[in-house]
């Protein structure tokens, strides 16, 4: 089961650090049906520990995700990478996160509409000697998985996660520098289409780091996305009205 609404705890975007205006570093509370002019559900950023990846993964996932050839995400298994996250970063003091934004169904049961992964303290692509948040993956539930629980909306989703993960690197003291890599599966359309969503997010393509070496192993390619201080901000103020 899903925990209910009274079960849920905020992500940890926790009281602002004194350097920082404490109205910069809020969750939404509210979140935009998808079709325009249809107004906003009240929703919560929860964190979600092994239990509640657990929970996607059985209950969204492997339903509704894994058998669409459409979404690029089919494959993933959340435990797993929150375990390899932990086991990979921990050791070199990076902090792993992991959050949903839930709303309510109408018989008052919580339903994640999207969930992301975040670790903190990676160098930032593209700033050197700056360190920011790298979104290591997110993902939205899909519709059908909604209507399964009772949730006839659709919602705007991955910009809300984006501005999640910012927040989270604000509280951190990284001031909302974010960078993500865009998933090299699937057709050459697939592709495009995801570079175009994260560009539509106000992210920045750092076309000009492919080849940079990214470790003794492992050179870095052109779709790395970013997000600085000052994208950070103007892409986040417009979600602003609905913290």
């Amino acid at each position: 089961m899903l925990p209910c609404p009274s079960d849920l705890s905020l992500l940890s975007l926790r009281s602002a650090p004194q350097h920082l205006p404490s109205t910069l570093i809020k969750a939404i509370q509210r979140i935009p049906r998808a079709r325009p002019g249809t107004g906003t559900v009240d929703c919560i950023v929860q964190e979600a520990s092994f239990r509640e990846l657990g929970d996607w993964q059985r209950l969204i996932h492997d339903p509704y995700i894994a058998p669409d050839p459409a979404r690029l995400d089919r494959s993933w298994h959340w435990p797993r990478y929150l375990t390899a996250s932990y086991l990979l970063n921990d050791v070199h003091g990076r902090l792993t996160e992991a959050f949903q934004i839930m709303v309510s169904s109408p018989t008052g049961r919580a339903v994640p509409v999207g969930v992301a992964m975040l670790v903190s303290g990676y160098p930032h692509p593209g700033e050197v000697g700056e360190m920011g948040t790298f979104v290591w993956f997110l993902s939205s539930t899909p519709p059908a998985a909604l209507q399964a629980f009772g949730v006839t909306d659709r919602f705007v989703v991955m910009p809300l996660l984006l501005d999640s993960a910012v927040q989270a690197s604000r509280w951190q003291g990284l001031h909302g520098r974010v960078a993500l890599h865009a998933d090299h599966r699937g057709t050459p359309k697939q592709q495009d289409d995801l570079v175009k969503r994260y560009v539509a997010c106000g992210l920045t393509q750092r076309n000009y780091l492919k080849g940079t070496p990214l470790s003794w192993f492992r050179k870095m390619d052109s779709r790395y996305f970013t997000y600085g201080m000052a994208s950070a901000h103007a892409c986040t103020l417009k979600w602003d009205p609905l913290r």
